[in-house]
């Protein structure tokens, strides 16, 4: 559905905007896609500067009124929250930030900006024709990204002999648009040596880790490295969540940080040296996995 508004509103096209991402410890900006949903903080600062073809301000707004500008974002479409309000100066360029707690969205992400109507000074509110925090732009930020951090795939932890730290169970029929959590399980002994004893303590991002390396080298087998290559050069697209979009964005991670464009020169260099594989794996994930 499109929203509609009873007033004229100002298109988002009239004005340009800076997104800074900040979080980790110690805080620093960043690169969106790196951010750990399940484990870091997330502050979202954005600059809005109108562009020089924007219409007036007093095209659009009231006697009494005056114009703020607030964050907003939702996440998962459940949990949601927003900055406090900043005044919108017209026409120079207004900052606005929002903090998204950790753990508060898992799979998807939006935001925007909306630009408001308040009361100026001394304004009685009965004498306004709208009530204060009427919507007058939608600037939009992320939307509906997805994301995944945290645990990368479905872990379950169970008591075994020790002998293996990780077990995993594969669809057998190789059907790779199977959903990630229908096509495999990934089970952790929690009896194993390099469980803390103490503390019965699993080192989810060591173990996601290992398991990103081991499952990065099951895409290379040559069933499923056939499918792979074959939606690659046909430029075709997996099905979301499927088994064989979470082997292509893997792939393509590697890819780019080795700058090379074919998934054919990559399985080339694993069956040459397979334990690189693990390497860049280690160098990629390690920083979101927050090892």
């Amino acid at each position: 559905m499109r929203t509609f508004f009873a007033w004229k509103t100002i298109e988002h096209s009239f004005f340009e905007i800076e997104i800074f991402y900040l979080y980790g410890s110690p805080i620093t900006a960043g690169e969106f896609h790196s951010w750990n949903s399940m484990h870091e903080a997330l502050e979202i600062r954005v600059t809005i500067t109108p562009q020089t073809t924007m219409p007036e301000m007093k095209d659009y707004i009231q006697p009494g009124e005056q114009t703020g500008i607030i964050l907003r974002w939702t996440g998962d479409n459940k949990f949601s929250g927003c900055s406090t309000v900043v005044l919108f100066d017209f026409p120079n360029p207004s900052t606005i930030q929002c903090n998204i707690p950790r753990g508060s969205c898992s799979t998807h992400l939006s935001a925007e900006c909306n630009l408001i109507v308040r009361s100026a000074p001394g304004e009685g509110l009965s004498m306004l024709v709208r009530p204060p925090g009427s919507i007058i732009a939608i600037i939009p930020i992320l939307e509906n990204v997805r994301i995944g951090r945290g645990s990368v795939f479905p872990l379950w932890e169970y008591d075994g002999d020790g002998s293996h730290l990780i077990q995993w169970d594969f669809s057998s029929n190789e059907d790779l648009e199977t959903s990630l959590m229908s096509a495999l399980t990934v089970t952790v002994d929690r009896t194993h040596p390099l469980i803390n004893k103490a503390e019965y303590v699993i080192n989810k991002a060591f173990v996601n880790l290992m398991i990103i390396q081991q499952f990065t080298r099951k895409a290379f087998n040559p069933g499923i490295f056939e499918q792979l290559i074959g939606k690659q050069k046909n430029d075709e697209i997996w099905t979301p969540d499927s088994l064989g979009a979470s082997f292509n964005a893997i792939l393509n991670r590697v890819c780019a940080y080795l700058n090379i464009e074919s998934f054919q020169t990559l399985k080339d260099m694993y069956s040459e040296y397979p334990e690189r594989i693990d390497q860049y794996i280690d160098t990629i994930y390690s920083p979101a996995l927050k090892l």
